[in-house]
């Protein structure tokens, strides 16, 4: 097949969020085949491209949308604009407004777009357009542990930006109950975080044993991942939960939240724990037989890294979104 010269709008995100990894994979995944350019100034908008690719709603303003050459993709990675999701958090009442403001915003870019990107079936189904695509995202294969029986710590790890969102604060009421059973268990706690709540996290975390580390280079994160003996994200509101893929890989055994798109890659008691928003209890029980039951962290470990080597490595994504591409072209040039 031809060539594709598509053009990316994105931000250079030095893999410091979800959405800034599947972006730098994404990106240099379709450099192996295609003419990629990320988008710089409106000169890059005068060259001819058969794709523009938006690979976050959160980087796209209307005046910019007007300015692109057509057809314009947009991944949406979130869904907590679309309605208010209470939570405990130190800054609850500029949420609630500004999710009414990014709904309007959205909703409105959405509509001017051609298509649309989600990564998990549960925002597919909540989010309205006419030309709307799955994609499963890929993550590279040398995230893959190749020993599983590697000798691990006494270390919970919590990965993630936003730190109340991503369920810091009932995580941090089950340290106590976690201590009972392992007295010298850690917790590490990276992300780079807004200054209030990390502040708030700090002091929330006052004479427990967590660590919190104000972002992380991928290759030393991924050190990490394989030295934890679990990692939690028990997140009130996430769409996919790229780190949990990054355990999986790693061998590390993951306990996240019933929430969004992650039941649909973590199934309960074969490749990870789920536990129940905002449960803190049912966290410490869970991180507990992470460290205790032997034949269920062995089970755990080994399907989380199969799941993750058949259906959802970056080479399968770019493949999948290759497809996509041109499907939309087709629809595009068919319908104008």
């Amino acid at each position: 097949m031809s060539r594709l010269k598509i053009l990316y709008i994105t931000k250079n995100s030095k893999s410091l969020t979800g959405a800034g990894t599947y972006s730098d994979i994404l990106i240099n995944e379709m450099a192996k085949k295609h003419d990629v350019k990320i988008f710089e100034n409106d000169s890059d908008l005068k060259k001819k491209w058969d794709i523009v690719h938006v690979t976050d709603l959160k980087h796209l303003n209307r005046k910019l949308l007007k300015k692109l050459p057509r057809p314009v993709v947009v991944d949406i990675h979130d869904y907590y604009w679309l309605k208010f999701y209470p939570f405990f958090c130190l800054d609850f009442a500029l949420r609630l407004i500004f999710q009414k403001i990014r709904k309007f915003k959205y909703k409105r870019l959405l509509r001017e777009s051609d298509a649309i990107v989600t990564h998990c079936k549960y925002l597919r189904d909540r989010v309205e357009h006419k030309n709307k695509y799955l994609l499963w995202i890929g993550i590279q294969p040398k995230a893959l542990a190749n020993d599983l029986e590697t000798e691990r710590e006494n270390l919970i790890l919590f990965v993630g930006r936003d730190y109340f969102r991503k369920g810091i604060y009932p995580l941090l009421k089950a340290i106590p109950f976690v201590m009972k059973k392992i007295p010298d268990v850690r917790l590490i706690v990276v992300g780079k975080e807004y200054r209030h709540s990390r502040w708030l996290a700090k002091f929330l975390g006052r004479g427990l044993p967590v660590e919190f580390i104000n972002g992380m280079e991928r290759n030393e994160l991924l050190k990490l991942f394989r030295k934890a003996k679990t990692f939690v994200l028990p997140s009130h509101i996430e769409a996919f939960g790229i780190v949990n893929l990054e355990a999986m890989a790693s061998g590390t055994p993951v306990v996240a939240s019933r929430v969004g798109g992650i039941p649909e890659v973590i199934k309960d008691g074969e490749n990870g724990l789920l536990v129940n928003r905002g449960d803190h209890i049912g966290i410490s029980d869970a991180i507990i037989k992470c460290f205790t039951e032997k034949s269920l962290i062995r089970k755990i470990s080994e399907e989380g890294r199969k799941v993750v080597s058949s259906r959802f490595l970056a080479g399968d994504m770019a493949v999948s979104m290759e497809k996509i591409y041109r499907d939309i072209i087709k629809t595009y040039t068919y319908t104008h």
